[in-house]
C-alpha cells in the first residue's frame, strides 16, 4: 500500500546517460520531504535495481517557468550513500551533479520542449542546447576559500592524506556554485591530486589508483565530515590555447568511481582556467567521454558535454 501511494505521487520516470553515467530521473507531482523514509526506500530500491550512479529528483511544472522562476528543481539522491545526520535512513542527498543536470536538459527537451532554467541546491543552472545531443551549462564560480569550505572540510592539511602514496602531487579542495546573498558559495565539494606532468600514467592506469586511493580519502570523517568526492588528474598536453587532462573520480554517495563526473571536471577545469589567464579551453577526458569547460561572465565557467535517453518511458514505468 505504501509504496503504491508512492507511485502516486511520481509524474514521470526516465533513464539517461552523460558521458557513461547513468542517471535515473523520478520526477514528483510536488515538493517533498528529503526525510521522507518512505520516499527514500523507494528511491534507493528504483536506483538499485536500475543499477543507476545517481537518482534525479524533480520537481515543479515546466510550463509554470515565469511563476516558480525556474523550469523545475533537481535533487540529487545517492542510493548507495550514507546520511551522516540520519544514517538509519536510506540513502543520501549530493548538492549537485554536471552530468545530471545536462541529463535534466534533455529530458526537458524530450517531454517539453524547454530546457533553460533549473534550481539545485548550489543555485540556478542555465542550460543551453547544442547540435549533436550537447548541453553546455553555466556553473558558476569556483571557490577553494577556506570560510566558503567549512562545512565540508575540517582539515585542510591535505598532503598529509597522500603524502606516503603520491610524491610531489598538487592537491587542493574546491566546489563550484552561485554566490547567497552574503557571499558565501555551496556546491559539490571535490578535493582534486594533480599527479606529477612527467608521469606517464594512461587513463585505465589512473581509473586504478583512483579505486585504490579514493575511497580512504573520500571517507576519511577526520578531514571531511560530510565525506568528499576524490578526483586524481594529470595534464596530457598543452598549448597557448587549451589544456587535455585525463581525470578520474571516486565519488562520495555513489561510492566508486564513475565513468564521468561534471563537477568534478568542472573544478579542474576551472582551477586551470584560473591560474593560466590566456588558457580558452580545458578538455577533461575520463573514462566515460570529454567534458569541456571554457570561460563564462562575471567569473564563472561552463560545463560541456552530451546527454542521451537510455530507456524509454515505457520501459521505465513498470519498475513504479
Amino acid at each position: 500500500m505504501e509504496e503504491q501511494e508512492l507511485s502516486n505521487q511520481i509524474l514521470n520516470i526516465r533513464f539517461y546517460e552523460g558521458c557513461g553515467n547513468r542517471l535515473l530521473i523520478v520526477h514528483m507531482q510536488k515538493d517533498f520531504s528529503m526525510l521522507d523514509a518512505r520516499l527514500r526506500n523507494q528511491l534507493q530500491r528504483l536506483g538499485l535495481e536500475q543499477k543507476a550512479d545517481s537518482v534525479l529528483v524533480l520537481t515543479g511544472d515546466p510550463q509554470q517557468s515565469l511563476i516558480q522562476g525556474y523550469h523545475v528543481t533537481m535533487d540529487v539522491f545517492e542510493p548507495r550513500g550514507v546520511d551522516i545526520q540520519h544514517p538509519k535512513l536510506a540513502g543520501s542527498w549530493s548538492t549537485m551533479c554536471g552530468n545530471g543536470i545536462r541529463a535534466v536538459a534533455k529530458y526537458l527537451i524530450d517531454t517539453s520542449n524547454l530546457a533553460c532554467y533549473i534550481r539545485t541546491r548550489s543555485g540556478i543552472r542555465i542550460t543551453t542546447v547544442l547540435p549533436h545531443n550537447q548541453f553546455r551549462v553555466c556553473m558558476g564560480k569556483l571557490t577553494t576559500r577556506k570560510e566558503h569550505l567549512q562545512k565540508y572540510v575540517r582539515n585542510f592539511h591535505f598532503s598529509e592524506l597522500i603524502e606516503n602514496r603520491i610524491r610531489h602531487a598538487e592537491v587542493f579542495v574546491g566546489l563550484n556554485g552561485n554566490p547567497d546573498l552574503d557571499g558565501a558559495i555551496d556546491g559539490e565539494p571535490h578535493m582534486v591530486v594533480f599527479l606529477p606532468n612527467h608521469q606517464n600514467i594512461t587513463l585505465k592506469a589512473l581509473q586504478k589508483l583512483a579505486e585504490k586511493l579514493g575511497p580512504a580519502i573520500t571517507t576519511n570523517r577526520e578531514y571531511f565530515p560530510e565525506c568528499i568526492n576524490s578526483n586524481f588528474a594529470l595534464i596530457k598536453t598543452k598549448n597557448s590555447k587549451s589544456i587535455s587532462v585525463l581525470a578520474c573520480t571516486f565519488e562520495r554517495g555513489v561510492e566508486y568511481v564513475t565513468q564521468a563526473c561534471g563537477t568534478g571536471a568542472t573544478v579542474i577545469g576551472s582551477y586551470l582556467l584560473n591560474n593560466n589567464k590566456g588558457l580558452e579551453e580545458i578538455e577533461v577526458l575520463m573514462p566515460g567521454g570529454a567534458l569541456y569547460i571554457t570561460r563564462a561572465p562575471h567569473c564563472e565557467f561552463y560545463l560541456t558535454g552530451p546527454a542521451n535517453p537510455v530507456i524509454g518511458k515505457r520501459n521505465i514505468e513498470a519498475v513504479t
